[in-house]
Protein backbone atom coordinates (compact mmCIF):
# COMPACT_ATOMS: atom_id res chain seq x y z
CA UNK A 1 0.00 0.00 0.00
CA UNK A 2 2.58 2.79 1.05
CA UNK A 3 5.56 2.63 -0.81
CA UNK A 4 8.97 4.35 0.00
CA UNK A 5 11.19 6.33 -1.98
CA UNK A 6 14.24 7.46 -1.48
CA UNK A 7 15.25 11.02 -2.05
CA UNK A 8 19.38 12.10 -2.26
CA UNK A 9 20.46 14.49 -1.42
CA UNK A 10 23.13 16.20 0.43
CA UNK A 11 21.77 14.72 3.63
CA UNK A 12 20.23 11.40 3.53
CA UNK A 13 16.41 11.68 3.43
CA UNK A 14 14.15 8.63 3.51
CA UNK A 15 10.99 10.11 2.39
CA UNK A 16 7.42 7.62 2.51
CA UNK A 17 4.99 8.55 0.18
CA UNK A 18 1.17 7.37 -0.43
CA UNK A 19 0.22 5.44 -3.82
CA UNK A 20 -1.79 7.56 -5.86
CA UNK A 21 -4.47 4.31 -5.67
CA UNK A 22 -5.06 4.83 -2.13
CA UNK A 23 -8.56 6.53 -1.74
CA UNK A 24 -7.70 9.74 0.45
CA UNK A 25 -5.34 10.78 -2.54
CA UNK A 26 -7.31 9.67 -5.55
CA UNK A 27 -10.17 12.33 -4.47
CA UNK A 28 -7.96 14.85 -4.62
CA UNK A 29 -7.71 14.51 -8.32
CA UNK A 30 -11.38 15.34 -8.20
CA UNK A 31 -10.17 18.69 -6.92
CA UNK A 32 -9.01 19.18 -10.59
CA UNK A 33 -11.55 18.60 -11.98
CA UNK A 34 -13.22 21.61 -9.93
CA UNK A 35 -10.63 23.53 -11.34
CA UNK A 36 -11.69 22.38 -15.01
CA UNK A 37 -15.58 23.47 -14.14
CA UNK A 38 -14.05 26.86 -12.75
CA UNK A 39 -12.19 27.55 -16.16
CA UNK A 40 -15.50 26.48 -17.95
CA UNK A 41 -17.43 28.94 -16.29
CA UNK A 42 -15.76 31.88 -17.54
CA UNK A 43 -13.26 32.32 -14.31
CA UNK A 44 -9.54 31.54 -15.64
CA UNK A 45 -8.19 33.21 -12.27
CA UNK A 46 -10.51 30.76 -9.79
CA UNK A 47 -9.30 28.54 -12.01
CA UNK A 48 -5.82 28.33 -10.97
CA UNK A 49 -6.68 28.71 -7.18
CA UNK A 50 -8.42 26.11 -6.85
CA UNK A 51 -6.23 23.82 -9.54
CA UNK A 52 -3.03 25.20 -6.77
CA UNK A 53 -5.33 23.85 -4.06
CA UNK A 54 -5.67 20.67 -5.43
CA UNK A 55 -2.42 20.44 -5.91
CA UNK A 56 -1.53 21.27 -2.63
CA UNK A 57 -4.17 18.61 -0.94
CA UNK A 58 -2.66 16.26 -3.07
CA UNK A 59 0.71 16.96 -2.22
CA UNK A 60 -0.01 16.70 1.59
CA UNK A 61 -1.79 13.76 1.27
CA UNK A 62 1.32 11.86 -0.47
CA UNK A 63 3.26 13.00 2.17
CA UNK A 64 0.96 10.83 4.71
CA UNK A 65 -0.52 14.07 6.22
CA UNK A 66 3.63 14.40 8.04
CA UNK A 67 4.49 17.36 6.71
CA UNK A 68 3.87 20.78 8.26
CA UNK A 69 4.38 23.21 6.02
CA UNK A 70 2.25 20.77 3.34
CA UNK A 71 -0.02 20.85 5.76
CA UNK A 72 -0.29 25.04 6.19
CA UNK A 73 -0.12 25.33 2.61
CA UNK A 74 -3.14 22.69 2.02
CA UNK A 75 -4.97 24.54 4.82
CA UNK A 76 -4.42 28.07 4.30
CA UNK A 77 -5.16 27.78 -0.15
CA UNK A 78 -8.37 25.74 0.99
CA UNK A 79 -9.75 28.70 3.07
CA UNK A 80 -8.72 31.13 0.33
CA UNK A 81 -10.28 29.12 -2.43
CA UNK A 82 -13.53 28.54 -0.16
CA UNK A 83 -13.49 32.17 0.41
CA UNK A 84 -13.01 33.43 -3.36
CA UNK A 85 -15.44 31.09 -5.17
CA UNK A 86 -18.09 32.03 -2.56
CA UNK A 87 -17.42 35.34 -3.33
CA UNK A 88 -17.95 34.88 -6.94
CA UNK A 89 -20.89 33.02 -6.92
CA UNK A 90 -23.07 34.57 -3.95
CA UNK A 91 -25.21 37.26 -6.91
CA UNK A 92 -26.42 33.94 -8.38
CA UNK A 93 -26.80 31.86 -5.06
CA UNK A 94 -30.50 31.29 -4.33
CA UNK A 95 -31.86 30.44 -0.77
CA UNK A 96 -32.31 26.69 -2.32
CA UNK A 97 -28.88 26.57 -3.81
CA UNK A 98 -27.60 28.38 -0.28
CA UNK A 99 -29.26 25.98 1.59
CA UNK A 100 -27.86 22.72 -0.47
CA UNK A 101 -24.13 24.01 -0.12
CA UNK A 102 -24.69 23.87 3.55
CA UNK A 103 -26.45 20.66 3.75
CA UNK A 104 -22.80 19.49 1.32
CA UNK A 105 -21.37 20.94 3.84
CA UNK A 106 -22.42 19.85 7.10
CA UNK A 107 -22.11 16.17 5.34
CA UNK A 108 -18.06 16.57 4.68
CA UNK A 109 -17.55 18.18 8.29
CA UNK A 110 -19.41 15.17 10.06
CA UNK A 111 -16.97 12.78 8.07
CA UNK A 112 -14.17 15.13 8.13
CA UNK A 113 -14.62 15.29 11.89
CA UNK A 114 -14.87 11.87 12.32
CA UNK A 115 -12.27 10.89 10.38
CA UNK A 116 -10.04 8.90 13.71
CA UNK A 117 -6.76 7.17 12.96
CA UNK A 118 -8.62 3.71 12.07
CA UNK A 119 -10.88 5.23 9.73
CA UNK A 120 -9.01 7.83 8.26
CA UNK A 121 -8.47 7.24 5.03
CA UNK A 122 -12.29 6.47 3.62
CA UNK A 123 -13.94 9.07 6.15
CA UNK A 124 -11.33 11.94 5.21
CA UNK A 125 -12.25 10.52 1.58
CA UNK A 126 -15.77 11.52 1.76
CA UNK A 127 -14.72 15.22 2.98
CA UNK A 128 -12.85 14.92 -0.46
CA UNK A 129 -16.31 14.27 -2.53
CA UNK A 130 -17.87 16.79 -0.29
CA UNK A 131 -15.35 19.72 -1.07
CA UNK A 132 -15.64 18.44 -5.15
CA UNK A 133 -19.23 18.46 -4.76
CA UNK A 134 -19.87 22.25 -3.06
CA UNK A 135 -17.46 23.46 -5.81
CA UNK A 136 -18.93 22.07 -8.81
CA UNK A 137 -22.24 23.47 -6.83
CA UNK A 138 -20.88 27.09 -6.66
CA UNK A 139 -19.35 26.99 -9.93
CA UNK A 140 -22.56 25.84 -11.89
CA UNK A 141 -24.43 28.95 -10.21
CA UNK A 142 -21.44 30.61 -11.51
CA UNK A 143 -21.95 29.98 -15.31
CA UNK A 144 -21.19 32.95 -17.66
CA UNK A 145 -23.73 32.41 -20.55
Amino acid sequence: MWRKRKTQTKYKVDLTVRSISETVVWTNLLFFGNAWMWFYAGFPNTSIIVGATAFASLVYHLLMENEPISKGIDICLAYVALVWTIYISIKAMTFLSALSLCAVLFVGLWFKSHAHKTTYESMHSVWHVCVFIGQLLLAKMSIRN
